[in-house]
């Protein structure tokens, strides 16, 4: 029928966790501070495959290949704020390193 079609496989895997402690700051309005440390690492995997044979029309016609390890750490600083109306929280730092 003339149709053409390719088909690549891929494998990715993510791994992470979130480490975190809770200090009591016991200050006027700021009770608690909730430090998290969420560690990351995935992975990508993309296999070379010919694609000659194949009509190119643009760069998004062919898939690269790709052997890549990606990984990650985040930081967060949250803070119980007590008030009148119960407590709110609110994270005041947020930093990821990728």
């Amino acid at each position: 029928s003339g149709e053409v079609g390719k088909g690549i496989y891929d494998v990715f895997a993510h791994l992470g966790t979130r480490l975190s402690r809770t200090f009591d700051v016991g200050g006027r309005h700021v009770d608690k501070i909730r430090h998290s440390v969420e560690p990351e690492v995935g992975y990508l995997y993309i296999p070379r495959e010919d694609q000659s044979d194949l009509p190119q029309f643009d760069r998004l016609d062919r898939i690269e290949a790709t052997n890549r390890l990606r990984y990650a750490l985040t930081n967060r600083l949250t803070a119980r704020l007590d008030s009148k109306s119960g407590a709110r929280y609110h994270e005041f730092l947020y930093l990821r390193l990728s």
